[in-house]
């Protein structure tokens, strides 16, 4: 949509963010490590940092509703051989397809988003649609219902937390919940199977009453799940009944615990011109090579938790443009084998050669919000969802009123952090719309009056036959019947 020159510095660092939060966040190796002691262990809340050593991992997550539903603690340790690879892939292609979509509505010099955050967000919008809703998010994911049903649970399996030296370096958190407006009469079964499904909290808040207080508890709420990176008013509307909020943090050390070597270089257009110094970073030797075509080289750098940033390189005078459709970003993101090259004979017969690389590459911040309602409107994605749509959750019909999605993402010397919020937003429909019709009801003859309360209670009755007053009316015009 906008025409405005960018950067190469711009595009690379798009890139990288996708691929980092779509491969690293849905990493197939971290969910093994879970999932199967989540399904067959007890509840257990431990949080004693003297029962964690280098070897341990553990994920937990949080699940509290206001009312009827107890907060409860999840732990899960490590172990599992369970992967739904065609899930992933899935998940691969949408995030490719969506930030495809998303990088043309933005003109700043660097944009982010997290693909991994606006999925699970629609996931729960698809479980509270109609059929028409439910397949519209079917068409967007391009996921059938089934597919959408299963990846709350397996996602939320992933959530991670990593101990190295006895300190917590590496957490990975998702969060879902929905905020009701405050007196909303909600559908509890639903509450209940969304807690189950989605391990989603439910809270009242008072958006009607006290719209200043209830964009202040959501503040705080994404504030405290993103590790304070997200802090900042989202303004939803006093006419907001119901509000889907997905939130992602991400922190991870470099391999090992290292702190990467820096030094300035230069950093080049496209054309490989106007030189701007730069602090690069010198990532750990990995095993592998980099991956080359006519238009762009890839490798990647590697976390303590074996999270992955990978990086896509246009070649010199090609740009950047070319290298960011969705095809390329997902062959990159599903790519693996990193070691086919030639391994010849040393010149003594006796050895193999063994090619490792570091990537050295630019450190950078990137803060960016996306619109997504727009987006998606624009290209005619959930038409239902934003007209007027039945939900099983409360009565009467809805619809979406905005999507809001903001990201942070810091890569430095010392690892990785990210967070990203994902709020969709829900008014009342009307059944109609009224064109108004004015009329008058004059009463001039003698007539009977009657006072009731709310309950229809008669307060008085009269009949007035010569109405008297004692309002002033010297300066009142006459009108004439």
């Amino acid at each position: 949509m906008y025409n405005e020159k960018r950067s190469n510095i711009t595009k690379i660092l798009i890139i990288i963010m996708m691929l980092f939060l779509c491969i690293s966040l849905c990493s197939c190796n971290a969910l093994q490590n879970i999932i199967n002691d989540m399904e067959n262990n007890p509840i257990i809340n431990n949080n004693d940092d003297n029962n964690h050593n280098d070897n341990n991992d553990a994920s937990f997550v949080s699940s509290k509703k206001v009312g009827a539903l107890n907060e409860v603690s999840y732990s899960f340790n490590e172990g599992c051989d369970y992967c739904n690879e065609t899930l992933f892939n899935k998940l691969s292609f949408f995030s490719s397809n969506i930030f495809d979509l998303c990088v043309d509505y933005d003109n700043s010099d660097n944009y982010c988003i997290s693909p991994l955050s606006i999925y699970m967000a629609f996931s729960i919008l698809h479980y509270l649609g109609d059929d028409n809703v439910k397949r519209d998010v079917e068409e967007m994911l391009e996921m059938d219902s089934e597919d959408i049903s299963d990846s709350g649970c397996v996602f939320l399996k992933m959530l991670n937390e990593k101990y190295f030296n006895g300190k917590l370096v590496s957490k990975l958190l998702l969060t879902n919940s929905i905020w009701l407006d405050s007196g909303l009469d909600a559908n509890q079964i639903v509450l209940d199977e969304l807690g189950e499904k989605y391990y989603c909290y439910a809270h009242n808040t008072p958006f009607s009453l006290d719209n200043k207080k209830a964009n202040k508890e959501i503040r705080e709420f994404i504030k405290e799940k993103t590790n304070g990176l997200i802090d900042k008013d989202f303004e939803l509307s006093d006419r907001t009944i119901f509000a889907i909020i997905n939130t992602l943090y991400f922190k991870d050390i470099w391999k090992d615990g290292a702190i990467l070597d820096k030094a300035y270089r230069n950093f080049c257009d496209e054309n490989g011109m106007n030189a701007v110094k730069k602090i690069f970073l010198y990532s750990n030797y990995i095993e592998g090579v980099v991956q080359k075509n006519d238009d762009y080289s890839f490798f990647y750098a590697e976390t303590h938790s074996n999270y992955k940033i990978k990086f896509i390189l246009p070649n010199e005078g090609v740009s950047i443009d070319k290298c960011m459709d969705s095809k390329t970003i997902d062959y990159v993101n599903k790519f693996s084998d990193y070691n086919n090259y030639d391994n010849n004979d040393s010149k003594d017969n006796n050895s193999k050669i063994t090619q490792k690389t570091s990537c050295i590459f630019p450190a950078f911040e990137i803060s960016s919000s996306t619109p997504l309602k727009e987006i998606l409107e624009d290209n005619n994605y959930l038409p239902h969802a934003f007209a007027s749509y039945n939900t099983p959750l409360i009565k009467g019909a809805c619809f979406v009123s905005d999507i809001k999605h903001q990201v942070i993402l810091n890569v430095n010397d010392e690892g990785i952090e990210g967070a990203a919020v994902t709020i969709i937003t829900n008014e009342k429909s009307a059944h109609f719309e009224f064109n108004v019709e004015y009329n008058e009801f004059v009463i001039n003859r003698p007539f009977i009056a009657i006072v009731t309360d709310t309950n229809n209670c008669i307060l008085f009755i009269a009949k007035i036959t010569n109405p008297e007053s004692s309002i002033n009316g010297s300066n009142l015009e006459f009108v004439k019947d």
